[in-house]
């Protein structure tokens, strides 16, 4: 199961709302695009958390980090 509220070692706020990002760039050679991956933390578990391929094409590694940082920033509204 998922537990809420952290643990008493931890040093954040128990309410503090966290998202980690992570971008797979080995790239499927059919359809080119990236894996995107986050997770968002809050109050010590997990409460959104989305693996799934970009529906864009990037045509650098820059692009693609910032397509994934305005998807999962809009997650986060």
């Amino acid at each position: 199961g998922i537990i809420y509220g952290g643990s008493k070692s931890s040093k954040s706020l128990p309410s503090s709302l966290r998202a980690f990002l992570d971008l797979d760039y080995t790239v499927d050679r059919l359809d080119r695009n990236l894996i995107l991956r986050y997770v968002y933390i809050f109050a010590g578990g997990p409460i959104v958390w989305i693996s799934r391929k970009q529906k864009s094409v990037a045509i650098s590694t820059t692009e693609a980090e910032y397509i994934a940082l305005s998807i999962c920033a809009k997650e986060g509204l």
